[in-house]
């Protein structure tokens, strides 16, 4: 394992992504099936993870997020679609890029900071 980033959803339930082997896994609790899931996203590199709403009147309707880079774009999927759907959120310049952190920024958005690696 070379990266792990974590964080927990509303209810406390951990979930967890990690590169192992140069594969991105993420493990996370399934509301539906009540059972904890392991997945594997292809080619998926750097990956980060948050919970979007911390705050307690947010509950019902807060998300995991997880952000990764994948074919030279900054990628997520959201909780709520179940993981399923990745979305495109910025292209990269070219060359070798990496996800520094991610979290809440003063306009109260979300924002990713990455950096080029050269």
């Amino acid at each position: 394992v070379t990266e792990v980033s974590l964080t927990f959803d509303q209810n406390m339930q951990p979930a967890i992504a990690y590169v192992e082997a140069g594969a991105t896994k993420f493990r996370y609790y399934d509301s539906v099936t009540r059972t904890y899931v392991t997945i594997t996203i292809p080619n998926a590199k750097n990956p980060l993870l948050t919970l979007d709403e911390k705050r307690d009147e947010f509950k019902g309707i807060s998300d995991i997020l997880i952000f990764y880079i994948r074919g030279g774009a900054i990628c997520h999927r959201v909780q709520r679609e179940r993981f399923e759907i990745e979305h495109t959120d910025y292209v990269l310049p070219p060359g070798e890029s990496r996800l520094l952190s991610l979290g809440r920024n003063r306009g109260n958005r979300l924002q990713v900071y990455f950096r080029a690696v050269n």
